[in-house]
């Protein structure tokens, strides 16, 4: 039987390769800032169900920890409050949700004149052994990435940010009560099971 995370992997390996708009119940709202312009393709890889940070929450140059990359989108939205080199680090397992991330911060440069590719630190890492210095984190976020573990996994990867965030704090970061008063699970986790149960 193929293990849920691996299914996952290859779920968001071949939207990264291939744009599935409709992979989750439903999509972030795009931020309406001034200067800020989401590239078409960051809006067709948007595959979260919605950020766990509000913008008003970002002042004085948060340094940021985002946990499953995408499109890139809300790195992009994050990095208009930061606006340093590194000021925000994108951590993903998929290689290729990476690179597309890459990629997609080049075509963001071209319309957000402010906006350079190095604000973001992107890192292949994991949920649950977060590659990232303790006491160096003000912002830890994820989207809906957590709805996708189970129980014993959610409980691994719910520790580090607490660890790197040491210097600031968490903003909303799901945990198990949150989930079983009503969080949805989207449609990846269905997938995922569909796919485990069928293997």
């Amino acid at each position: 039987m193929m293990s849920y995370l691996k299914t996952t992997h290859d779920v968001y390996k071949e939207a990264a390769l291939t744009p599935d708009i409709g992979l989750c119940c439903t999509t972030n709202p795009v931020w309406e800032l001034p200067g800020l312009k989401i590239p078409k393709i960051m809006q067709e890889m948007n595959y979260g169900c919605g950020s766990t940070v509000h913008a008003r929450d970002l002042t004085n140059n948060p340094k940021m920890l985002y946990v499953g990359v995408g499109g890139g989108m809300e790195l992009l939205q994050f990095a208009y409050f930061n606006r340093q080199r590194g000021g925000v680090i994108g951590l993903d397992v998929v290689d290729e949700m990476l690179e597309a991330s890459r990629k997609n911060f080049k075509e963001a440069e071209k319309i957000n004149p402010w906006f350079k590719s190095d604000f973001v630190d992107l890192r292949k890492g994991d949920a649950m052994d977060l590659p990232v210095e303790g006491n160096s984190i003000d912002v830890a976020a994820q989207n809906c990435l957590f709805n996708i573990f189970k129980s014993d996994d959610l409980k691994k990867a719910m520790r580090p940010p607490v660890v790197v965030t040491l210097k600031g704090q968490i903003l909303d970061v799901l945990n198990e009560d949150t989930m079983a008063m009503g969080s949805q699970l989207h449609r990846i986790r269905k997938l995922v099971d569909q796919m485990e149960n069928n293997s």
